[in-house]
């Protein structure tokens, strides 16, 4: 079994956010250059994002 595919936050408020929008939320969290990044995501469409977060989570090591 090796590592999950997906990232999963709970949020302060109890709110549990997966996948796109875990990571979304963590690049807010984290700031600086990072919170740029997240509103150009952000910006993505969810239809278009989701699969494309999943594709790369899917294949990550290939990708890095």
């Amino acid at each position: 079994m090796g590592p999950p595919d997906s990232v999963y936050v709970i949020t302060p408020d109890g709110a549990l956010l997966k996948e796109d929008e875990a990571m979304i939320y963590l690049l807010d969290v984290l700031g600086g250059m990072n919170k740029p990044l997240s509103y150009l995501i952000r910006a993505v469409p969810a239809l278009l994002r989701k699969p494309v977060y999943q594709w790369m989570s899917r294949n990550r090591y290939l990708i890095f």
